[in-house]
């Protein structure tokens, strides 16, 4: 059975938040794997089966040995810690299907569209230009 919460992500846990250490996790590497294979079948989807095709990566995740889990960090109430602090302390909690589903959707969206980032960086009417 999937622990609700841990002080130690495992290695087949997507880890919620911005930055080197959830980038670096190995089971956010894994994640962005199966995203980055399934971001085609999911652009070209139509959109009734989008939802089930972020879905199915739920799944998938929550079958592997160990059960993977989607975590968020509980945010320890701390006047001026570092952020190092705030990364590498407290606890993790599992955000339900229904979320992961939601990161999933995102993910596989952003996958998707890989100018959209350098659409962002460098702005919309200069990515026109191109």
């Amino acid at each position: 059975s999937t622990k609700s919460t841990t002080s130690q992500p495992g290695p087949n846990d997507v880890m919620y938040g911005r930055g080197g250490e959830t980038n670096a996790h190995i089971g956010n590497k894994k994640y962005r794997y199966i995203v980055e294979s399934l971001k085609s079948k999911y652009a070209h989807a139509p959109r009734t089966e989008k939802s089930k095709i972020a879905m199915d990566v739920v799944s998938l995740w929550r079958k592997l040995d160990p059960p993977g889990r989607f975590l968020k960090q509980k945010k320890n109430v701390k006047e001026q810690s570092s952020v190092e602090e705030e990364e590498s302390e407290g606890t993790w909690y599992d955000v339900g299907d229904d979320e992961a589903k939601k990161k999933t959707s995102q993910a596989l969206r952003e996958a998707a569209n890989p100018d959209a980032h350098y659409i962002n960086l460098i702005g919309r009417d200069e990515a026109e230009l191109l």
